[in-house]
């Protein structure tokens, strides 16, 4: 108790110097207080060093890095019959074969199949079912721009780097998605394992008046070993989408997104 209270404190003084020095706050001070921020589910400043790295290459950053290309991720959850809020894993096309076994935690007592592609007659979408007891529900997860299916193959040999996540519902008033857990995972062909949980509600923008829109301005490096993992909400039975900003791409099999290849 004595610790958050001394780190409060320090965050207010900190936030005090900011407010009188703007950009011009020391990068040590201004990198420290963006940990603080963070540490208790705040939005990081926009500030001149406020680069703040998670682990294995991922960080939090200003938007304002020039994005080359942009696609679109949809997710929706089909039926809510399981009363809990279920995994589902975008990306990791090395993962993707099989099944997610090992990056995907299904509720307790319950299970987890992922079909996709034309051999399971889902051409255009990967599904997770997820199975408790007597109840069974779907998820879904689309590109808006290439079959998805064709997407995680095409990612065998590419990689990229994701600048900015647009989060939007298309149901506004389902505000309770945004609580729930968007983490990167990442697991290398020899087992390292790292993950990065990104608390979503805390990128608000008290500015932003979009209605059921969060931006998420972070560098992640994305390769066949990477995912995100998103816990789709028992009552969001509305679709949401993930547009993905995109600052480099690699086609080969080797990339220098920073992180991207720690063993």
């Amino acid at each position: 108790m004595k610790q958050k209270m001394r780190n409060m404190s320090e965050l207010s003084q900190l936030l005090t110097q900011f407010e009188k020095q703007g950009n011009g706050m020391p990068a040590y001070e201004a990198n420290h207080l963006n940990q603080l921020l963070i540490d208790n589910g705040m939005a990081p400043i926009a500030g001149r060093a406020n680069q703040v790295t998670m682990g294995r290459g991922v960080k939090i950053h200003p938007n304002d890095n020039g994005d080359k290309a942009q696609f679109n991720i949809r997710v929706i959850r089909n039926s809510a019959n399981i009363a809990q809020s279920l995994e589902v894993a975008i990306f990791g096309e090395q993962h993707f074969s099989s099944g997610y076994l090992r990056v995907l935690n299904p509720p307790i007592g319950g299970t987890v199949t992922v079909a996709g592609g034309t051999n399971v007659n889902l051409p255009d979408r990967v599904r997770f079912t997820y199975t408790v007891g007597a109840n069974v529900d779907t998820v879904d997860v689309l590109c808006n721009e290439l079959p998805y299916p064709a997407f995680l193959a095409a990612m065998s040999n590419a990689n990229f780097l994701l600048s900015n996540i647009r989060y939007s519902l298309d149901n506004p008033a389902q505000l309770g998605q945004f609580s729930e857990l968007l983490e990167v995972r990442q697991r290398s062909l020899f087992g390292k394992a790292d993950q990065n949980e990104i608390n979503v509600i805390s990128f608000k923008d008290p500015d932003q008046f979009q209605a059921g829109i969060i931006d998420i301005p972070m560098d992640i490096p994305i390769s066949r070993e990477d995912l995100l993992v998103n816990k789709v909400a028992a009552i969001t039975t509305d679709p949401f989408t993930l547009a993905c900003f995109v600052q480099h791409f690699y086609k080969q099999d080797r990339s220098d997104v920073p992180g991207a290849y720690d063993v």
